[in-house]
């Protein structure tokens, strides 16, 4: 009693670290079996890293097989861009188009007007809005020019195909904040998408509604597929019903064996010499010769019997009509861009 009474400051120590021990082996054995359950999940996924690494490590063979997946991918991009040549933008002025706008608008009216094609009044073929601009901004000639062109481009297939009528064209915006009012196309969205270095293939759409026969329709669609531009065909719907205005105007001709042969509808009648002109009055009749019979008089309350037309013995072997065709084709480029000076390769 009396060390313990000397040494307490000791004894005290002792107990302590004694207690703290008994606390440490109380952890260590409480917690082994935690720790021997997270070893054996720790050893579960090193296995499955170890399977997945199986076959894609960077071998000979894989390496191989990247490099010519990447060669074929260079084959297939110069093989496109040469598929989607495209003409080089040239620069122009923002004057310059802005004064050349309505020459080329009226250039257009007058092909169409030359094919025989019928187009809405003051047709400005989507382009009306820009044309009533007090100015054409330098940032805005370049897109303004590129749908310029493919318009022509479009507008030329049509025309060359001589449909019956032009009822409508839609693009879409050429810039942010373009005022192209109900010729815009807006549930459609120009598209980009870069492949290479400087190299970028952009799809543009449009929409386009007109009234043609079938052989029309057919001319179209090769006119399209033969066209410079690489032209592709995303929607095509066709309406029987609503083919527009058509047939024959009143006061055409009703006796075709007076038509000259292959005249369109409408053409006047052919008259021999002596022929009386259609509604003038009968001739007198010749001296000596028999009297014109009198007209048979017609009873209080009774009326005349109608005269049954006479039935015509011929045989219509086509008779088509018109009809109206909403066609969406995306006009595909490739624009390149050469690199900017001090530019990083590959940046």
């Amino acid at each position: 009693m009396q060390w313990i009474k000397r040494n307490l400051v000791l004894v005290i120590g002792i107990v302590v670290s004694i207690a703290l021990l008994a606390g440490a082996v109380y952890y260590l054995v409480d917690n082994y079996s935690d720790n021997e359950a997270q070893q054996g999940q720790l050893d579960q996924l090193k296995g499955e890293v170890d399977q997945l690494k199986m076959g894609i490590y960077p071998s000979e063979e894989n390496v191989r097989l990247v490099k010519s997946n990447t060669a074929l991918a260079e084959v297939f991009i110069n093989d496109a861009s040469r598929l989607l040549v495209t003409e080089p933008y040239k620069p122009i002025a923002a004057v310059t188009l802005h004064n050349q706008l309505p020459t080329i608008i009226d250039r257009l009216r007058r092909d169409a007007t030359n094919a025989g094609i019928e187009l809405p009044p003051n047709y400005q073929f989507t382009f009306g809005e820009i044309k009533r601009q007090a100015s054409i901004f330098p940032y805005q000639v370049e897109p303004l020019v590129n749908q310029l062109n493919e318009v022509s481009a479009i507008c030329g297939v049509l025309f060359n195909a001589k449909v019956r009528a032009l009822d409508g064209l839609q693009r879409v915006m050429a810039y942010n904040g373009d005022p192209g009012g109900p010729d815009l196309l807006t549930d459609l969205a120009q598209r980009t998408n870069s492949v290479a270095t400087n190299l970028t293939f952009v799809s543009t759409p449009y929409r386009m509604v007109f009234r043609a026969f079938s052989g029309d329709l057919a001319a179209v669609v090769n006119g399209l597929s033969a066209a410079k531009e690489f032209m592709v065909i995303r929607q095509l719907d066709v309406d029987a019903t609503a083919s527009g205005r058509e047939g024959i105007q009143p006061g055409g001709v009703t006796d075709p064996m007076t038509v000259p042969f292959g005249a369109p509808p409408g053409t006047p009648a052919m008259r021999l010499p002596g022929m009386p002109a259609p509604g003038a009055p009968p001739p007198p009749a010749p001296p000596g010769g028999a009297a014109p019979r009198p007209a048979v008089p017609v009873r209080p309350g009774m009326t005349a019997a109608p005269v049954a037309p006479p039935k015509s013995t011929l045989v219509p072997v086509l008779d088509e009509k018109p009809v109206r065709v909403t066609l969406v084709v995306e006009v595909i480029k490739v624009v390149r861009r050469s690199p900017s000076p001090g530019a990083a390769p590959g940046k």
